[in-house]
This record gives C-alpha cells, structure tokens and sequence, in this order.
C-alpha cells in the first residue's frame, strides 16, 4: 500500500470527527441532538439509510457469501429493497404522525410507559449485539492491512482508535454528525462498489465469463447471475424475509424516519434507498465474483471467506482507488457503529427513564446524552473484542429487530384494539423466544429462530389485546399542513 492510500484513510478518519466538531455547534436541544430537527432532505437522507445500514455484514459478509451461493447472495438485498419500500409505503407517514423521536416512542404512543420502557431494554440488546459485531468487523478489515502491509501493530489497539473517532463524532453532534458522516461514507461507497469494483473485476479476472465459470465451480453448482441455482431455500428464507421484516424493525429506521424535512421527501427517500440497495448489491456480486477467481484458496490463506473484499481491494485496485477503497470499507461499518451507538445510548438514557420519570427535563438528558455515548461505545467495544463470526451475529440480531418489533409496531400504528399488555407482551414474547433459541443452538422452522419468534409476538400481542383491553382516550398526532408554500406541523387530539 503506497504512502498516498494512507495518506487518504488518515484523512478520512480525521474529517469524520472534523464533522463531528462542526456538527456539535449545530446541537441547540435534545430534538436536535436525536432527530437533527426534523430538517434532513432527500440527499442526506438516501445517504445516511444506505450507510447506516451496509455495515460489516452486508459488505464482508456478502462478498465473502459469493464463494458459498453465488448469486444468491443477492437474496439479502432483495430482502432489503422490500423492507425500504415497505417503509415508504406503510409506515413512513403513520410513524411521522405520531411526533415522536425513537422506535420505542412510536410503539409506546397511545399506550403508556410500560411498552416504551420494554421496547428501550430489547433496543439496547439489539444495538449492543450489532455494534459489536461491526466493531469487530472493523478490526477485521484493520489486521487485513495490517498483515499485508507488515505492520507490527497492536490489531486490539488500533480498533479502539477507530472506534474512539466514530464514538467520539457521534457524542458531539448526535445524528446530526452521524447523518452528514453517514453522507460522505456513502459517497465513497459508491463510488468504489458500484463504480470501480465491477471494472476491476472484469478487467483483473479476464471477463464475465471467467468469474461465472469460477463461481459454479467453487460453489458446487450455484451460478454468478442465478437467484435460485444451486442456493438453498433455507438461504432463501433467512436472507430474503428475514431482512424484509427486520428493515422496518430496525431501530435506526424509524429513527430516520421521523428526522426528515416532510413526509413526502422522507417516502421519497426509503424509495430511491430501495433501488440504489440492489445496485449496490450487485456491485458487491462482481466484487465477490473476481475474488473467487483471483483468491481461491482465501479460506486456507485468512481463515475466513470474508477476508475476500479488503484482500481484493488491498492486492487488485490501483493506487488512491485502494485507499478510498479501504476507506469505503471502514465507512461501512463506522457508519453502522455510529448509528447503533446513538439508537443503543438514546433507548437507554433517554427512553428507558421517561418511561419510568416523564418530567425528566430535555435540558438534562441534552447534557447526558454526549457522555452517555462515550461510556456505552468503551462497553459495546470491550465486548466486541470476543465476537467471531460477523453473518452469525448479523443475522441473530436481523432475527431479534424482526420478532420483536415489527408487528409490535403494526399494532401501535394501525390497530385501534391494540392494548398496552397486548404491544407489551408482543416485544416481549418475540424478542425472549429469538434470544433463547440462539442461545441454545435451536433454529427451528426455516432454520431460524424469527419465524418462530415472530409467530409469538403475534400470538402474544392479539391474545392480551383480547384479554386485557385499553389504551389512552386522548391520542396527540402531528400533521403536515402547507401554507404560503410552507410546510407547518399541527398537533391535533383523538
């Protein structure tokens, strides 16, 4: 790696938590440091939905997932456009309706304290789950480097300078920060997935052809362009449905959901994600491709299929592309890291107290928040250092977002017999189901422990909605009214 790649990773690192300074000036109150004031626009929004959730998962692990199912890596984001769109479509408008600022706001809405404060407990699990993994991921990509480059570091010490920056942008200026940092990673995404890797990798590899013969010969029958040949339906199932349900149950969806300008550019937004999901995916699918054919033996070389992406970038693209391109990696998951640190440290400080103290002030959770963050990254990345495989976790806390929140949050938005202990029970019965059988190795029906959770919170949630009636008489929503060609939002009861 020449001196200009480096050069351009440390000033990349270093112009994220320049962001990060600039962006706490922006921070006036809590509704700016949480949601950015309601006031992101379309560009801003596509890029932080994009770069928020492509983390290490869905960037390693995908392109490592060639070698195994060819294309039928390209499940995940087809699972993921759906999830988008079902957003733009169903639940964009209801959950701006609601006024709130955090997932565990909107299930919580019309029902009490109770669902909000179980809602923050399952939130803070899942985001610790996740920001671990991508911690992880993280230092994965850092000892990639590090080993072709013959650096004697320390891989544990470099990981937490990394993580120091993105905690450390995060807690000054909340999703402020992390959106416009979210907006230059994304960029730098782009650029090197979906412009530059399917270049390399045709021209590096000798054609399409080459990469095709090489996939269906590594996998055992599965092909580069197929969605089907040779991929199992239990691939299918956990790829496609399991991150259709978990893209809206996602935390850091709603999240952004409820910071956009208006409802129609925020719809606009899920929907343009949607699309630009599958062409990245496809970007990815040459990437993985190339790597078959140029790092066959990758398993006996780095341990893990998911070495393929930094290994291909380190060894095939040229100079500055290899730099931006490492860039782009470490953009990936600071992006997740970032993201899942904010959702994690709101739920905990700022939901779970007001669910047990209302009249908590904005002004002192303001003050609390920016520290709150920096101890829960110190937390989250000393637990990081003990996670092995990035899929496995990926794909148990796609299972938890999926069982615990998603009909949860249909209820909460849509059914007006929904009752407290029926939303309550909901989160509770899906998230304790998904949690217990991971921990005990069993995946039950389609080989993953969602289907099983998510027919539980159904079960769970109309049963006591039955059983145990009643919600709040007087609902407040927020609607958008145009006037003089502004947008102006008024508070109205039901």
């Amino acid at each position: 790696m020449s001196i200009v790649d480096i050069v351009i990773i440390i000033v990349y690192m270093l112009g994220m938590l320049g962001i990060g300074v600039y962006a706490r000036f922006k921070i006036k109150s809590v509704d700016d440091f949480l949601v950015a004031g309601h006031r992101f626009n379309m560009f801003s929004l596509v890029g932080t939905l994009m770069a928020a959730l492509l983390g290490a998962g869905m960037t390693l692990g995908m392109v490592g997932g060639v070698y195994s199912y060819g294309g039928g890596i390209l499940w995940n984001y087809i699972g993921f456009a759906i999830g988008l769109a079902a957003m733009a479509i169903f639940f964009v408008k209801p959950m701006r309706r609601t006024g709130k600022r955090t997932l565990a706001e909107v299930v919580g809405h019309g029902f009490g304290r109770l669902p909000r404060f179980c809602a923050a407990v399952v939130v803070v699990v899942y985001t610790t789950c996740l920001t671990a993994l991508t911690i992880q991921g993280m230092g994965r990509i850092i000892s990639y480097v590090a080993w072709i480059c013959g650096w004697d570091v320390s891989i544990d010490a470099m990981v937490v300078v990394c993580a120091v920056i993105v905690i450390g942008y995060t807690a000054l200026g909340g999703l402020y920060s992390v959106v416009w940092t979210d907006v230059v990673q994304f960029v730098i995404m782009i650029g090197v997935v979906i412009v530059a890797g399917p270049i390399i990798a045709i021209t590096t590899t000798g054609g399409i052809d080459v990469m095709a013969d090489a996939v269906v010969n590594t996998t055992g029958g599965a092909e580069l362009f197929s969605l089907v040949e040779g991929v199992p339906i239990s691939y299918i199932c956990y790829a496609a449905i399991l991150l259709i349900v978990a893209t809206p149950g996602d935390p850091t969806v709603p999240q952004r959901a409820l910071a956009g300008s208006t409802t129609k550019i925020t719809q606009k937004s899920f929907a343009y994600s949607a699309v630009l999901c599958l062409i990245f995916g496809v970007g990815l699918l040459f990437i993985g491709g190339a790597a078959v054919v140029l790092i066959p033996d990758i398993v006996e070389l780095y341990g893990t299929t998911e070495a393929a992406f930094p290994m291909m970038i380190i060894s095939y693209f040229p100079p500055v592309i290899k730099g931006l391109g490492i860039s782009a990696l470490l953009a990936a998951v600071m992006s997740t890291i970032s993201a899942m640190t904010l959702v994690g440290t709101t739920h905990l400080v700022y939901d779970a107290p007001r669910a047990i103290k209302p009249d908590i002030k904005d002004e002192t959770l303001k003050k609390v928040l920016p520290i709150a963050i920096a101890v829960y990254g110190i937390v989250v990345t000393y637990i990081a250092l003990g996670v092995e495989s990035i899929a496995t976790f990926m794909y148990m806390a796609f299972s938890i977002a999926g069982a615990a929140f998603l009909f949860p949050m249909i209820m909460a938005l849509y059914w007006k017999k929904a009752s407290k202990w029926g939303v309550t029970m909901s989160i509770l019965g899906g998230f304790i189901t998904v949690f217990i059988m991971h921990l005990t190795g069993n995946m039950g029906f389609g080989d993953d422990p969602f289907y099983t959770g998510f027919l539980v919170s159904v079960v769970c949630g109309l049963v006591f909605s039955f059983a145990i009636p009643g919600r709040e008489e007087n609902v407040e929503y927020v609607q958008e009214v145009v006037k003089d060609g502004q947008v102006i939002k008024e508070t109205i009861s039901k």
